[in-house]
């Protein structure tokens, strides 16, 4: 069956705005648990034993389509339930778009192994989150849709929801040359990336990612550069004009 092409975008578009309703899981197994301070700042990285239902979407640099960008949400997120934590992310092995050919020294930062988040501690002891993530099941299609092909289609991912308690006062202990601060540096980087490649109409998630990278002297991908026509352009240049939206844009930029 061949789908007009505004119904192929809602088929793209619905799975991932809507997606299903997170179910509880089982306990998820922390591996890996380390604490470092760094000047005023206290850091944590923590490494689970990925789950046998994660969907694992490994991240490809573009140009993306519209589903492809959409698809970049399907990442996992370990969300703070007290006030103990903050700004954590997952760390991400990107690529960027343009050859890496080593202009500029970067720091070693070590290798990906199960699913790991890196995040900032602001108190001490045990500490609460929510464990989000995808998972490779599909729920139901959105009922009375009698075409089969498209029902398929429209079936929303399955996304699992954790609770999860550590105990930061047993932590384990840090190598020599561990630098917890870069590796939170990279992961923020890292988001910000994906963030950029998700609204690539707007610049403040590209510069977030170059300052990070300049700041910390981590690596600061771009997962694509930019593709998108004066066409394409027109609406959201009405919004930005309307909501003041370009001009804040400008302003990080020349700041």
């Amino acid at each position: 069956m061949t789908l007009p092409r505004n119904l192929l975008l809602l088929v793209s578009v619905f799975p991932f705005l809507l997606p299903g309703p997170a179910r509880a899981d089982a306990p998820v197994k922390v591996r890996l648990l380390r604490v470092q301070q760094v000047g005023a700042t206290t850091y944590f990285h923590v490494r689970f034993d990925a789950p046998a239902d994660l969907l694992d979407a490994a991240i490809r640099p573009g140009p993306y389509a519209e589903a492809e960008r959409r698809a970049l949400a399907l990442t996992p997120m370990l969300v703070p339930q007290d006030g103990k934590t903050s700004a954590v992310y997952q760390r991400l092995d990107l690529e960027h778009f343009r050859p890496n050919v080593q202009f500029r020294d970067r720091a070693e930062i070590p290798p990906i192994d199960g699913l790991e988040f890196a995040g900032k501690l602001d108190g001490a002891g045990k500490a609460k989150f929510v464990l989000l993530y995808p998972t490779t099941t599909k729920e139901k299609a959105p009922p009375g849709i009698q075409d089969k092909e498209l029902a398929k289609l429209l079936r929303p991912t399955r996304w699992r929801e954790v609770p999860i308690e550590m105990d930061f006062a047993k932590s384990d202990a840090l190598p020599a040359k561990a630098n917890l601060e870069k590796l939170w540096a990279h992961a923020q980087a890292s988001r910000f990336a994906v963030l950029e490649a998700q609204a690539p109409q707007t610049g403040f998630f590209g510069f977030a990612c170059a300052a990070t990278g300049r700041k910390y002297g981590v690596p600061d991908p771009a997962l694509e550069g930019e593709r998108l026509t004066a066409d394409e352009h027109v609406h959201r240049k009405m919004f930005d004009l309307t909501t003041g939206a370009l001009a804040i844009t400008e302003s990080l930029a020349l700041k």
